[in-house]
């Protein structure tokens, strides 16, 4: 089977147009490998978050037992006249 010149220019089109949205597909800024990196640092994103929330919580309950400091100092302070 012999293939024509045509047919030949035809495929060898189809073959680098392929590769060309391959490439496209990989190395683009809406690529693969970019919405790889964009994954990973939505996770350590998250991570630094859960870390946040975590000393948050532990600030708001040294905040609440301050407050509650102060007011039982504020009761038992003997009143002036």
């Amino acid at each position: 089977m012999k293939i024509d010149s045509n047919s030949q220019k035809i495929i060898l089109l189809s073959l680098g147009f392929f590769m060309l949205l391959m490439v496209m597909a990989v190395f683009h800024e809406n690529g693969i490998l970019n919405a790889y990196r964009f994954e990973q640092e939505q996770v350590k994103m998250k991570e630094e978050n859960k870390g946040l929330r975590r000393q948050n919580d532990l600030l708001q309950e040294e905040i609440i037992s301050l407050k509650s400091d102060s007011l039982l100092r504020l009761k038992k302070l003997p009143e002036k006249n």
